[in-house]
């Protein structure tokens, strides 16, 4: 007899969450159909504050606390990030679009796409105001997500076709090896033959 799944950890935090005189229990909402499923739910309302939280458990592909030192690196390196996150995040809020499990843009994502915008931009560009018009312009009218991919430890933006390409030709070497017994240098050599190429700058803000 083959024994039942045990439960996400989120199904089982659920009972005792309920419990809990600070939780707002008809906010409570369990993702479980994503890459790390989650918890969402709601404090109660105090004083016109009620904190908006996301339950996450540890696991191999959980790279949760492993952003925290990049994203603090990201704000002391460019402060101006900070300032400009928020407004988005309002600005998404309001139109249902800060959810990435319903078709939107997580809190994380819509960091590196800032941090991406502002790493392009002048020193001169100080002022938040024209920055942030600026990244509207840019992701309305220039960016591309399904085609172009961005990295900010790198600092440059990449064609998605070709890390796809790549991809792709890794997996016929893997399966060609396979077949013909080869070894690990005609695989590399085979599959380094798809690697994308450097990407190209793109303009900057206003040009």
């Amino acid at each position: 007899l083959t024994r039942p799944a045990p439960p996400f950890p989120s199904v089982c935090l659920v009972p005792p969450a309920r419990t809990c005189s600070w939780v707002d229990i008809r906010s409570i909402k369990i993702i479980e159909r994503t890459l790390i499923p989650v918890i969402k739910l709601c404090t109660k309302d105090r004083r016109d504050q009620v904190l908006h939280l996301d339950i996450s458990f540890d696991g191999p592909q959980h790279n949760g606390l492993a952003s925290v030192g990049l994203v603090h690196h990201i704000i002391e390196e460019f402060p101006v990030v900070k300032p400009i996150v928020l407004v988005m995040k309002q600005f998404l809020y309001n139109r249902g679009l800060l959810t990435a499990y319903t078709g939107g843009v997580s809190s994380y994502c819509l960091l590196l796409m800032v941090t991406r915008f502002v790493q392009e931009q002048p020193p001169s560009w100080g002022d938040c105001g024209s920055l942030l018009m600026g990244f509207l312009d840019f992701v309305g009218n220039n960016f591309d997500p399904r085609n172009t991919g961005l990295n900010v430890l790198g600092r440059c933006y990449f064609s998605r076709l070709n890390v796809a390409l790549h991809h792709e030709q890794q997996q016929q070497a893997a399966r060609w090896a396979t077949r013909t017994g080869g070894n690990l240098s005609r695989r590399h050599s085979f599959a380094g033959a798809g690697r994308p190429e450097a990407p190209h700058a793109l303009p900057h803000a206003g040009e």
